[in-house]
C-alpha cells in the first residue's frame, strides 16, 4: 500500500494503535525531546503533539515516525508483526525497480505561499531536541534537495538544519556525501546552490532520503520503487527544482558556498554530541509553502537505539546486499545485517555459505569498504551461515567458539572518518584529517582448510526429529494455555 501523504499514514497508525496522541500542551524547548526520548527507549509508539507551548491549535508536530520495526513495516505496507528480516528482503527487492516521480500542476503543499517578509521559520513548532544542543534544529527530518549544475542528477538526503533566525538554517554538508559533491561544483562554479527541504512527507520519502545509494541515483525514484507507485511532484516557486506534491512543508533557498555561520553542537547519532561547534554552511530561505494545518515533524539522535538506527539498519542492509552479491559478486557471501545498537552503520554481520579460501574475509570485508553504503563499517563480523545474523545473541556465540583470536581477528589502521563525528581516541595530529580511525575483521567461520567431517554438530531444538519438535511444540503451548488460565474453580 502506497500512501499518499504523511496525514494517511498517520491515520493508519491510530488504526493499528501505533500512535499516542498527548492533548496536554508540551513545550517545543527540550518537553517534545525527553518525551521523544522516552519512548525511543521502551520502544514506544509514535507521538503526535497536538498543542505546543507558544502555537495555537493549527500546529502540530510530530515524531517516531518509524522508530521501530513495526512501524517501519507499516510504511512499506507490510503487515506490523513482519520480520526484520523480511523488511530487509522487501527493500532489497523493490529498490531494483525504480520508478520515476510523476511532476503535477499542484498540490496540497501549495495552499499557503510565503514569500519576503512573510518567511519565517518560527512560524513551525520547532523543538530544541537535547540540552546541549546548540539551538532548535528544524532539519532532523527533513528531505533536502539538490540538482547537480552539469548533470540535472537530482539529489535527496537528510541533513541536520539549526535555525539561526527568522531566515536562515545551517546546514551540515559533508564533503563525502552526494550533497557535498553537488555544494563542490557550485563552489567551482562561484554560485549558490539551490536548495529545497521537503517536510512531513509520506514515510517512503524519508526512507529513500536516508539511503546511501551510488552516484547518480535519484531518490526520488528510489521513494517511488519503496512505495511502489511514482511520487506526485510540484516545482517549486522560486528555483528550479522539484518537491513532493503532498508534504506539510517545503523551505526554498540557497547555499552561499561563501557563506559560513557557527553551528551546533548537535546530539548525533553517534550518541555524543558530536561535531562540536564550527563555521558551516547557511541555507537561506526566500520562500515557505505549506498545507493549512501543517504538522511539522522531526527525530531526536542520540545514544541508540533511536530512530535513525532503525532506518538505516535496513537501508543499509538490503544496499551492502545490493553490491556485494548482485553488483559486485563477492563470492559465498549470502546475506547481510547492519545493527542498530552499532549505530547502524559501525557494525556489521556477514553470512556465508562455508569458508571458501583462505584469506575470503578479507575479500570480503575490502569490497565493502570500497562501496558508498559499506564505507563506515569499522567492524565486520562474518559468520557461517546458520548464524541468524539479525541475532546478537547467536552471533556472539559463533565469535565465542568459532574465532580463534590471534587468527581470526585483523585490525587495519588509519582510516578516514567521513563525518568527523566518531569519537573515539585517534592521534590528535590526524584529527584535522579525519585520519586515524581503524577498521576490524572478525571471523567467525570454521577455516577454510577443515575437512568435510570436522565441523562439529551443532546441538540444539531443530537435530530432533520434525514429529518430535512438532509434538513438543503442541505439547509446551497447551500447557502454557492452561497455566495462563488458572486453576479450575
Amino acid at each position: 500500500m502506497a500512501f499518499n501523504d504523511l496525514r494517511q499514514f498517520i491515520d493508519k497508525l491510530r488504526v493499528t494503535n501505533e500512535i499516542l496522541e498527548i492533548n496536554e500542551e508540551v513545550d517545543p524547548d527540550l518537553e517534545v525531546g525527553a518525551i521523544t526520548r522516552r519512548t525511543f527507549d521502551i520502544g514506544g509508539p509514535a507521538i503526535m503533539f497536538n498543542k505546543l507551548k507558544g502555537y495555537g491549535s493549527d500546529y502540530k508536530f510530530f515524531s517516531g515516525m518509524v522508530s521501530t520495526y513495526r512501524r517501519y513495516a507499516i510504511a512499506l505496507g507490510l503487515p506490523a508483526d513482519t520480520d526484520v528480516k523480511e523488511i530487509i528482503k522487501t527493500y532489497y527487492e523493490r529498490i531494483k525497480k525504480p520508478i520515476p516521480p510523476k511532476i503535477v500542476s499542484s498540490g496540497p503543499v501549495k495552499e499557503n505561499i510565503l514569500k519576503d517578509e512573510e518567511v519565517d521559520l518560527y512560524k513551525f513548532p520547532t523543538p530544541k531536541w537535547n540540552p546541549r544542543d546548540g539551538g532548535k534544529f528544524i532539519g532532523t527530518f527533513g528531505c533536502v534537495i539538490t540538482k547537480d549544475p552539469e548533470t540535472d542528477w537530482t539529489n535527496m538526503g537528510v541533513y541536520r538544519m539549526m535555525i539561526h533566525d527568522p531566515t536562515s538554517t545551517g546546514m551540515f554538508i559533508v564533503p563525502a556525501q552526494h550533497i557535498g559533491y553537488h555544494f563542490k561544483k557550485y563552489k567551482m562554479l562561484n554560485k549558490p546552490m539551490p536548495a529545497a527541504v521537503a517536510i512531513g512527507v509520506d514515510p517512503s520519502v524519508v526512507l529513500a532520503s536516508c539511503g546511501r545509494y551510488t552516484f547518480n541515483v535519484n531518490e526520488l525514484e528510489m521513494a517511488g520503487a519503496l512505495r511502489e507507485k511514482p511520487l506526485e511532484m510540484v516545482k517549486c516557486e522560486t528555483l528550479d527544482l522539484e518537491v513532493p506534491a503532498s508534504a506539510e512543508i517545503v523551505l526554498e533557498g540557497e547555499i552561499d558556498p561563501h557563506k559560513l555561520r557557527t553551528e551546533g553542537p548537535f546530539g548525533e547519532y553517534i550518541g555524543y554530541y558530536a561535531g562540536g561547534i564550527q563555521e558551516r554552511p547557511v541555507f537561506d530561505v526566500k520562500c515557505i509553502t505549506h498545507r493549512d494545518s501543517p504538522i511539522n515533524t522531526g527525530t531526536l539522535e542520540g545514544k541508540p537505539i533511536v530512530e535513525d538506527h532503525i532506518i538505516m539498519s535496513v537501508g543499509n542492509s538490503a544496499l551492502s546486499r545490493k553490491a556485494l552479491i548482485d553488483d559486485l559478486g563477492i563470492p559465498a557471501v549470502v546475506d547481510i545485517a547492519y545493527h542498530p545498537w552499532s549505530p547502524s552503520n559501525h557494525l556489521v554481520v556477514i553470512a556465508t555459505d562455508g569458508n571458501p579460501y583462505p584469506g575470503h574475509d578479507k575479500h570480503v570485508a575490502s569490497a565493502l569498504w570500497g562501496t558508498k553504503v559499506g564505507a563506515g563499517a569499522d567492524w565486520v563480523v562474518i559468520v557461517n551461515k546458520d548464524i541468524d545474523i539479525t541475532n546478537l545473541n547467536e552471533v556472539i556465540w559463533a565469535m565465542c567458539t568459532r574465532c580463534k583470536p590471534d587468527r581470526d581477528i585483523t585490525v587495519i589502521p588509519n582510516f578516514y572518518d567521513f563525518a568527523g563525528l566518531i569519537p573515539q581516541g585517534r592521534d590528535p595530529s590526524l584529527i584535522k584529517q579525519r585520519r586515524g580511525l581503524a577498521k576490524v575483521i572478525i571471523d567467525c567461520r570454521f577455516p577454510a582448510w577443515f575437512k568435510e567431517g570436522e565441523v562439529p554438530p551443532v546441538s540444539d531444538f531443530l537435530e530432533f526429529p520434525e514429529e518430535i519438535r512438532k509434538a513438543a511444540i503442541s505439547k509446551i503451548d497447551l500447557a502454557l494455555k492452561q497455566r495462563n488460565r488458572g486453576p479450575d474453580t
